[in-house]
């Protein structure tokens, strides 16, 4: 089957992209300033750059200048937790959030698929930022892989006044129950879209209407027809189009959704000038 000429599908007014990154989409050549032009242009709402570690800080605020669309998160990702002073690095974390105003602490977590560094490092540094979550008014953006015990023990031993979302799910019925239960959303990105995800439609068609996000994780993960390209936000469109059908609703009303969802959880006009 041929790939369509033009990969991206329309977006649904109001679209919302809640978790990509843009450091890594300049890296493997998106023109991310361009992109972002089209995203407002095609109707697309809020798009969350999301943070990894302390670098590129000023890079990513001049990637976004001029698009008020854009959100920020930072955070520390579990690869971070290799480093040998943790706590000094959290303190620079807590610094940047003051002068920053992310609207989340993120992408932070666990990953056991991964050698980063041992799971009680890795336990190590989850907890503090979730504590610095907690002592800043944020919620989390989770990344889980091959974690979920460790990984929800972490979030009930915590004290979280905004909780978060569960960043790119992918796990089971069981877990997506237990995250919920503990007042997290969840978000789909494009692996939701793959041809052998039924598992994981089932999740999303399951989701209570008010814990629902849909994501990107641009450059990463492209939705199917797409798959193994390098993703942005005006893939989306795709995303929507089966979590949509999953649920058997329309595109804008999933949208309608997401916009929902997105400003009761980041509460954007608490940081940014609308």
């Amino acid at each position: 089957m041929s790939r369509p000429t033009n990969p991206e599908t329309p977006l649904v007014a109001g679209a919302i992209d809640s978790h990509c990154h843009f450091l890594d989409m300049a890296r493997k050549g998106v023109d991310v300033r361009g992109m972002l032009s089209r995203w407002v242009e095609s109707g697309g709402a809020w798009t969350v750059d999301v943070g990894v570690d302390l670098e590129g800080v000023q890079v990513r605020r001049t990637l976004a200048a001029g698009f008020p669309q854009v959100l920020r998160t930072h955070g520390l990702y579990p690869s971070v937790a290799a480093e040998p002073d943790v706590a000094s690095l959290v303190a620079r974390l807590e610094s940047l959030c003051r002068t920053d105003n992310p609207v989340a602490i993120g992408e932070i977590g666990l990953d056991y698929h991964r050698d980063y560094a041992s799971p009680v490092r890795q336990q190590d540094l989850f907890r503090r930022q979730i504590a610095l979550a907690h002592k800043l008014s944020r919620p989390v953006v989770v990344h889980n892989r091959a974690a979920d015990l460790d990984l929800l023990s972490a979030l009930r031993d915590s004290t979280l006044e905004r909780c978060g979302v569960m960043h790119c799910f992918s796990g089971d019925l069981s877990f997506a129950r237990k995250c919920i239960d503990a007042g997290f959303y969840l978000s789909f990105a494009g692996n939701v879209t793959f041809k052998n995800a039924d598992s994981l439609r089932d999740v999303a068609r399951y989701v209570p209407d008010d814990r629902l996000l849909v994501e990107t994780d641009a450059p990463y993960l492209a939705p199917h027809p797409l798959r193994g390209r390098t993703n942005h936000p005006g893939l989306i469109g795709h995303t929507y189009a089966c979590v949509a059908d999953a649920r058997g609703i329309s595109a804008d009303g999933l949208a309608q959704l997401v916009l929902s969802n997105f400003t009761r959880l980041f509460r954007p006009e608490e940081y940014y000038e609308l």
